[in-house]
């Protein structure tokens, strides 16, 4: 049995312009005093943008994904216990706000950073209702990733709290999911984005590693 509760999808960094994230429906949040950031914000979690990096492939460029946990700290000496390098927990001070976060395996795209904002209450932050987008979407519902060692990310899955299902699936707290596959190319990181509409069928975007 785990020894910590299941995380929650906290957020997704993209790489992408304005424009672009625009014509998909999207309703763009300016991030106050900080130059060239954006959130999109959904139930609960969102995606954080920054300007665009070339992924070779016309896809949104994918930087990294969050988790968050009550306490990173517990998380980070669950994950030393079991031999697994992590950073942290360590204080990252952005241009509006201040996290605790725990990188797990620096340098590894395929696993998620585990966060949590301090100055801002949990029941508030990530904001509970999502922006008006013009594509109906309410959730971040899924993401989907590949890794060169599946077993290994479905292992510190696992240990960080989520619950293992069917065909590389990991449960997370309030329903998302973690949808892990082996790498076709070497590459390793988020393939994938699913998100909720209401009253429409679920959207999915493809992303390219960056």
């Amino acid at each position: 049995m785990p020894i910590l509760d299941p995380p929650f999808l906290d957020h997704v960094g993209l790489a992408a312009a304005p424009a672009q994230i625009e014509k998909l429906g999207f309703h763009l949040t300016p991030t106050s005093g900080v130059a060239a950031h954006a959130r999109i914000f959904f139930e609960r979690s969102y995606f954080e943008v920054t300007p665009p990096a070339e992924t070779g492939d016309g896809l949104l460029g994918a930087k990294g994904w969050f988790l968050r946990t009550a306490d990173p700290g517990k998380a980070a000496e669950v994950l030393r216990g079991d031999g697994i390098s992590v950073i942290g927990p360590r204080r990252y001070e952005g241009g509006d706000g201040i996290w605790l976060d725990v990188t797990i395996e620096h340098g590894n795209p395929a696993l998620p950073i585990l966060t949590r904002r301090l100055d801002k209450p949990a029941d508030v932050w990530p904001p509970p209702e999502a922006s008006n987008h013009a594509n109906d979407v309410t959730r971040l519902s899924a993401v989907h990733l590949e890794a060169k060692d599946p077993a290994h990310v479905a292992h510190i899955l696992e240990t960080i709290g989520a619950r293992a299902g069917r065909s590389g699936t990991f449960e997370l707290g309030s329903g998302s999911r973690v949808v892990v596959q082996e790498s076709r190319d070497g590459r390793e990181g988020l393939i994938a984005l699913e998100l909720d509409r209401s009253d429409q069928p679920p959207l999915t975007l493809e992303v390219s590693p960056v």
